[in-house]
């Protein structure tokens, strides 16, 4: 009831008092939804709702918040436009948002309850995590263990198996990755996204930290989220919760806590991913939903560790207003 009520007092702030119902009733489905064993991230969500169909036409200012992004975006995924940007097309560097396309080429060309062995190699990178070498998981599992953690361990074993799966090589020594960066490259530029290219699988940075492993603008990135939303929406299902508990093919349980802070901050929330690295400053991407089943895609790149959440907190409560004001 305390989230319930919570929930009121958010929507009725930014939307008039018949949307506030409207609103609060598919959030409080939701949660119900949530509650009745419906939100166990092992469960493929269902967002067929999502494909683009009708596209409501809202016109309006968008009132922009003051952000420290050097790049930002709000995207609107039914309407392919942008509602908000700034420097959107200047390409940046990507950081851990880029775990995002590896988890897209891994779903797209293996199926996901692959077997994925944890290499030594893979090992090596930098960040830590509770994994081991010669630790089997389901892809599933280790990839919404990798993005929920943003684990560098867990992505680095998903492209060497995929790529090596693909490849038809051993998984060994990480023989696969150089294959599977090329198929991240490829798919890049499948979709359009003419700033966004890979050097790993990651996004860390690379040459004694350099140098950026990944690029992208954050129309890139927002066209990208828009991509998995509607096509693979099972990638990212598992982003919107502050923790989860998953377990190898052995029975050993894992937890992964989310690295969005901002996650209970942003109502309507559908996906996150976070970034960050010396070179890259604060990144963050999300998918929010301020309507019914209409998705909008913001990204913030090269803001500070800190700043990113709030940058995005003040970017999703414009959103809310902008919807709310041009939509009675």
């Amino acid at each position: 009831m305390k989230m319930i009520k919570k929930l009121k007092t958010l929507t009725s702030k930014h939307w008039g008092i018949s949307g506030s119902i409207v609103f609060v009733a598919l959030l409080v489905f939701g949660y119900t939804f949530y509650a009745s064993g419906g939100g166990n991230p092992s469960q493929t969500i269902s967002t067929n709702n999502y494909k683009p169909k009708e596209v409501v036409t809202i016109s309006g200012k968008f009132e922009a918040p003051y952000i420290t992004a050097g790049s930002a975006i709000v995207w609107d995924v039914r309407a392919n436009r942008a509602i908000f940007q700034k420097n959107s097309a200047v390409p940046k560097p990507l950081a851990s948002i880029t775990k995002v396309m590896t988890a897209l080429i891994a779903f797209e060309n293996v199926p996901s309850n692959t077997a994925v062995t944890i290499d030594p190699v893979s090992l090596q990178q930098d960040g830590e995590s509770s994994l081991v070498a010669g630790e089997r998981w389901k892809l599933k599992d280790l990839i919404d263990f990798s993005l929920v953690e943003s684990s560098n361990d867990g992505i680095t074993a998903v492209a060497s198996a995929v790529g090596a799966i693909t490849e038809g090589l051993p998984n060994e020594r990480g023989l696969g990755r150089v294959s599977f960066i090329d198929m991240m490259n490829q798919k890049a530029r499948e979709l359009g996204l003419k700033n966004m290219s890979f050097e790993n699988e990651s996004g860390l940075d690379i040459y004694n930290e350099t140098e950026a492993g990944a690029f992208g603008s954050a129309e890139d990135v927002a066209k990208l989220f828009s991509y998995v939303l509607t096509e693979k929406p099972e990638v990212l299902e598992a982003t919107t919760y502050p923790d989860i508990s998953v377990q190898s093919l052995a029975g050993d349980t894992h937890i992964a806590k989310n690295t969005n802070q901002a996650l209970p901050d942003i109502p309507g929330l559908i996906a996150s991913k976070t970034g960050y690295t010396d070179i890259s400053g604060g990144n963050l991407a999300i998918i929010m939903d301020p309507g019914i089943n209409y998705p909008i895609v913001i990204v913030v790149l090269g803001s500070t560790f800190e700043n990113r959440f709030s940058d995005m907190v003040a970017l999703s409560e414009a959103t809310l207003t902008y919807f709310s004001s041009n939509t009675q």
